[in-house]
């Protein structure tokens, strides 16, 4: 199912929290973030969460949903105390950051699949690839080639937060989605079995309550179509330091995914319960899946999604301003970077715009 327009998205009822207050216990109630984002942005980031296991950010909710389920989040504060305090920061402060402008053209995907972003150009550049998992991956910086920007570390004590978007999107109903790529490995996609790797996040690896890994996903990005059907399964750490567990299973179908390069991008859905990954220990796969060495895992975490237009190449402005004060914050060094998080057509889209962030 699309879950691009109102009369084709089904949200499922048994995921729905009680309606009739802001926050239900641990829970942001969901009439209160609808109010604030609209119902058409409210069932496109049901549809990305259920089905392709990305959390997708609700911008002014201090909360993200994933598996149809929203959970708060730590958004780092505000860094501001008013509207004022932030217009001096940005204005005689001159701490506003209007730098990250891109030109993404992506490539022919796969309807209802969601796709990399990171290996296409033109503004950046098409990034780097991962180092392998016998070296420890690679720590993903702002200044990794593919990052957007690269923005400026905050200074003086200060924190960096995003405050707002604006763009285009060049095909109807495709949605966007910001993150920060805080890690990648390559495991030898040739061999079989298990495969360990040794690795500690620079960015959100804080663990249980209030923990910044709450909301850090994990997906295989694949660059070649695989050459055989298989199956991975990923032991990881949760958002709350438990013990190492393993998911389940994911099928790889020979093609998958699909067609062509730098396209590929398959969501590993984490344990119920668990909200975030704050480690991976090894991967496991069944047989070998690829010629060459060609895939990556990565670990990120989301920072603003921007849902799809009725209207192709209608400008969007996302406002972070007007949005409760809580505004994502960036992490020092953090690489941004873009990915498709469900594509409504297989139609290559171009997406041109900029993200403005203000330090304070």
């Amino acid at each position: 199912m699309i879950y691009a327009k109102r009369d084709q998205v089904v949200i499922p009822r048994e995921h729905k929290r009680p309606r009739n207050a802001p926050w239900i216990g641990n829970y942001p109630n969901e009439q209160w973030v609808e109010d604030r984002i609209g119902a058409f942005c409210m069932e496109q980031a049901y549809g990305v969460s259920m089905e392709m296991h990305i959390p997708i950010p609700i911008l002014g909710a201090g909360a993200f949903m994933y598996k149809g389920a929203l959970h708060p989040c730590v958004a780092g504060g505000a860094g501001f105390s008013s509207l004022s305090d932030l217009i001096s920061e940005a204005t005689a402060g001159g701490k506003l950051q209007p730098l990250l402008a891109y030109n993404k053209v992506g490539a022919t995907g796969v309807a209802n699949r969601a796709s990399t972003l990171w290996y296409e150009g033109n503004v950046p550049v098409a990034g780097a690839t991962s180092a392998s998992f016998a070296s420890g991956g690679t720590d993903h910086t702002r200044t990794t080639t593919g990052a957007l920007g690269p923005q400026y570390n905050a200074a003086g004590g200060d924190t960096l937060h995003l405050i707002g978007a604006e763009g285009n999107i060049s095909v109807v109903s495709q949605g966007l989605l910001l993150y920060d790529r805080i890690w990648g490995g390559e495991p030898a996609a040739t061999t079989t079995g298990v495969q360990t790797v040794t690795m500690t996040l620079a960015r959100y690896a804080g663990t249980g309550a209030g923990g910044t890994s709450v909301g850090n996903f994990i997906w295989v990005e694949n660059r070649i179509a695989m050459t055989a059907a298989g199956t991975i399964v990923c032991n990881y750490v949760d958002d709350q330091g438990s013990a190492a567990e393993n998911t389940a299973a994911v099928t790889f179908s020979t093609g998958t995914i699909k067609c062509n390069p730098f396209v590929g991008l398959i969501g590993i859905p984490l344990n119920a319960g668990d909200a975030g990954i704050s480690d991976l220990v090894n991967i496991n796969l069944s047989n070998s899946l690829t010629t060459t060495p060609s895939i990556c895992i990565v670990i990120a975490h989301p920072l603003m999604y921007i849902p799809g237009l009725a209207i192709a190449n209608a400008g969007y402005i996302r406002d972070g301003i007007n949005s409760a004060f809580n505004f994502s914050r960036v992490y020092d060094n953090a690489c941004l970077a873009l990915l498709e998080p469900i594509k409504p057509a297989t139609t290559a889209t171009t997406y041109t715009g900029y993200f403005t962030l203000c330090s304070g």
